[in-house]
């Protein structure tokens, strides 16, 4: 017990020994922190900027997509809506979704590489800005690759209600004109496959139509043909066919990353950390 009370007071006058040698050295070690600290803020320039840019949606209720999507609802419990919301919600980060997207905005393959600058942007830019100044040819290795880039930058999360799509880039603006054109597009690509579709399923009916003579049969397909008629109007009326728009894609010119701050903040804790420690190997070797 005595040897051990020898060793613990051995132990507290080294540490006041080498408490009282780092306060010595107390403006090389805050110039020390301050250096590194600098130099992590200055470092921070190096990386690229990162903002994001969020849109809140929600599905367009009230879009009649097909009477056999209301016969699934009342089976199924699930409307054909709400099928077709999931789906787009995934088709969104898809490559073949994005690679028609790339190639209808005529949008540049090599977006999100290393050798790509993000053009400089305003409040009145269109996607039109964004697209290469001739016509691209399309190649579909490099436009797989641009879409996957893409992909990895978007991010969504939904609650039931609402969905939250998020895009990070180098350019604020860029982020809100990616993200509005993306759902823009989903609205548009839904839109024309329920007109086409529904062109078709008018044409097959009026065929039937005229093969029947059974008056009941015809009345009811003839009913058909109206609510047919009612959504293809209904779908080239309607801009928020699929996705409705709650809250329009930012524009937040905030940086996301890096926090040049925090980069400081860290770089003087660090530059502390090492400088201290020097000293107190400096303090043992003596």
């Amino acid at each position: 017990m005595e040897e051990k009370s020898t060793l613990d007071k051995a132990f507290e006058e080294n540490i006041f020994l080498i408490i009282f040698f780092l306060l010595k050295e107390y403006k090389k070690i805050i110039a020390g922190a301050l250096l590194l600290g600098l130099a992590s803020y200055l470092y921070s320039f190096l990386e690229e900027s990162k903002y994001q840019s969020t849109i809140i949606i929600s599905d367009a209720k009230g879009s009649k997509v097909s009477d056999l999507g209301g016969i699934s609802s009342l089976l199924t419990g699930v409307s054909q809506v709400d099928k077709e919301l999931s789906i787009s919600l995934m088709q969104m980060k898809s490559s073949p979704y994005l690679m028609e997207f790339i190639k209808k905005f005529n949008l540049p393959v090599n977006i999100y590489t290393e050798d790509y600058k993000f053009p400089n942007l305003s409040k009145m830019s269109t996607l039109g800005d964004l697209s290469s100044t001739k016509k691209n040819e399309f190649n579909e290795e490099d436009l797989k690759d641009a879409a996957l880039r893409i992909s990895s930058n978007i991010e969504y999360k939904s609650n039931g209600a609402v969905t939250e799509v998020t895009l990070e880039s180098g350019s604020a603006f860029f982020s809100k004109l990616i993200l509005d054109g993306l759902i823009s597009f989903a609205n548009d690509q839904l839109r024309s496959k329920v007109i086409i579709e529904s062109e078709k399923e008018i044409e097959y009916l009026k065929q039937q139509i005229a093969l029947t003579s059974m008056t009941d049969l015809k009345n009811s397909l003839s009913s058909v043909v109206k609510d047919k008629i009612t959504t293809i109007s209904l779908a080239k009326s309607k801009e928020d066919f699929l996705f409705k728009i709650i809250e329009p894609a930012s524009y937040n010119p905030t940086r996301i990353f890096p926090n040049r701050n925090l980069y400081f903040a860290l770089g003087i804790l660090l530059g502390a950390f090492l400088v201290i420690l020097f000293y107190v190997r400096a303090y043992f070797k003596k």
